[in-house]
């Protein structure tokens, strides 16, 4: 009767895991192809290079809707005022741009109160006496 219950607690253990499924509160920075922009406090590209800020470059002549007094605004934070399809970017030289690796909002985040969420499984530990008493409860 021992190597029974040892059996069903493992099988019970391994179907509780595989099924406890949560969502964790913690809010991610993602941003979305056809939402919202990316609004963000990145600063840096996902190469590690600080970005400077959007004021310095007054220059820049962007196929945009931002309107340049907008984006001077935003310090020297990540963004994508002309939509580039690899996400929100920065200047790292007068010269030079870098994207910041800031993931796309996808599947495996959850839109809360304008806020994405990243869902996750959820590891929960169990004893063997927690096993023991959902065994005895089945039985």
């Amino acid at each position: 009767m021992l190597s029974l219950e040892r059996s069903l607690g493992v099988l019970i253990l391994q179907l509780l895991r595989l099924f406890l499924v949560s969502a964790e509160g913690n809010t991610i920075e993602c941003y979305t192809q056809n939402g919202p922009p990316y609004n963000g406090t990145l600063n840096h590209t996902a190469a590690g290079e600080p970005c400077l800020p959007w004021s310095e470059f007054t220059h820049l002549h962007l196929r945009s809707s931002w309107n340049a007094s907008v984006l001077q605004e935003q310090s020297n934070y990540c963004r994508n005022p002309d939509d580039d399809p690899r996400g929100p970017w920065c200047m790292v030289t007068r010269s030079k741009y870098g994207t910041c690796g800031v993931p796309h909002c996808g599947k495996s985040y959850k839109e809360l109160n304008n806020q994405f969420t990243k869902l996750s499984v959820e590891s929960v530990p169990f004893t063997t006496t927690v096993c023991r008493l959902l065994i005895y409860n089945f039985i």
